[in-house]
């Protein structure tokens, strides 16, 4: 190959490389462009994010504190005291204790309709928001925990650019599966053998269990949890049983 020919390979490779490294460049700035839009993006939409995780945390505590103390969102058949209505996981011969599946739905039902108030306590005017669909909560019993996701498409409008964001999510290390197992010993042995109490069931490292004689056949269970609290007060279950004697 002559010079001419050297020169010429050399001008083609040149041209490649420039054509590379112009293509490369490209993309990286492309990419950093993105990198940089994107929190301001996540910025903007923080107030409502926040507003929203809070107003559903909230709401999901008061559930678990309803369901604590009564064992049931919305007792049918229960022990009835001054102020509140307690729930019977065992009566008169009957195993009456929910699943866990039914748990988790009233306990969506409940915040559901809690939580359908929260977009009209946020209060600003550099915000126009628009629901595009019905909510939606789903409450998870998780392992050490339950998980709790509010589903709600908004369409939000903030200083000239349109905006989405549709889901909000909070928990609480309440280990919720553990104590129903507790309670599904109790309520078995209790529909077995009525007459006898399996104290081995009671005994636990992490849960209390203290029961309480209401009258000659009523007994009401509290169920505590040390290690959790719902604001300043640790986390107790109480249900009952009613024998038939």
């Amino acid at each position: 190959m002559g010079k001419r020919g050297n020169i010429t390979l050399y001008v083609i490779i040149g041209i490649v490389l420039v054509i590379l490294v112009s293509t490369i460049s490209y993309f990286v700035i492309k990419n950093q462009e993105g990198t940089i839009h994107t929190p301001q993006l996540k910025d903007d939409l923080e107030p409502i994010k926040k507003h929203m995780t809070a107003c559903l945390r909230e709401d999901f505590y008061d559930a678990l504190t309803v369901l604590g103390s009564q064992g049931s969102m919305n007792p049918q058949t229960y022990l009835a005291t001054k102020d509140i209505k307690i729930a019977y996981y065992y009566f008169m011969g009957q195993n009456i204790l929910p699943n866990k599946d039914q748990i988790e739905l009233d306990l969506e039902t409940y915040i559901k309709s809690k939580t359908k108030s929260c977009l009209n306590d946020f209060s600003s005017s550099k915000y126009v928001i628009e629901p595009q669909e019905e909510m939606e909560v789903d409450v998870v019993f998780v392992k050490n925990g339950i998980k709790t996701t509010l589903t709600y498409p908004l369409k939000v409008y903030f200083q000239g650019q349109e905006l989405s964001i549709d889901e909000f999510e909070t928990e609480l290390g309440l280990d919720f599966n553990g104590i129903y197992e507790i309670i599904n010993k109790i309520i078995k042995d209790t529909y077995d053998d009525p007459e006898w109490i399996n104290f081995e069931n009671l005994n636990s490292e992490t849960y209390e269990v203290k029961i309480i004689k209401v009258d000659k056949s009523t007994l009401l269970y509290v169920i505590t949890d040390n290690e959790t609290k719902i604001g300043d007060e640790v986390f107790e279950y109480r249900f009952a049983v009613r024998y038939d004697f």
